[in-house]
């Protein structure tokens, strides 16, 4: 009686040596597809963080946008104020010289009226 050893094609074993070797692809594209997702969810949790940060930088710029309008417009307002008390200086001045005159005319006056009784 003969033993049978059942041996495998060349093709065959080739081809299971294929799928051991996909086998271990198939294991490393899961592993980098994981490693990607991973990487993904970083990147997205970064892009939120980073829209935050955009969106307070703006809300800043606004601010002192709004901040140097007051202060330009206060600005603009003291600046009238001073020329306002500038010029009303000027008329409380030419006031009091036309008094001073006035008032030296008068004594003027007076002195020459004393001088003509005496």
């Amino acid at each position: 009686m003969y033993i049978y050893h059942k041996v495998l094609p060349s093709h065959q074993f080739l081809q299971t040596s294929l799928t051991a070797v996909e086998q271990v692809k198939v294991e490393q594209s899961i592993a980098e597809e994981g490693r990607l997702l991973y990487e993904q969810g970083d990147l997205r949790i970064e892009v939120v963080e980073l829209t935050r940060l955009a969106a307070i930088k703006a809300d800043e710029r606004e601010q002192k946008a709004r901040d140097f309008m007051r202060a330009e417009m206060r600005y603009h307002r003291a600046v009238e104020d001073l020329k306002t008390k500038q010029l009303q200086i000027q008329d409380h001045e030419k006031k009091y010289k036309g008094i001073l005159y006035n008032r030296s005319f008068s004594f003027d006056m007076i002195a020459l009226l004393l001088q003509s009784f005496h």
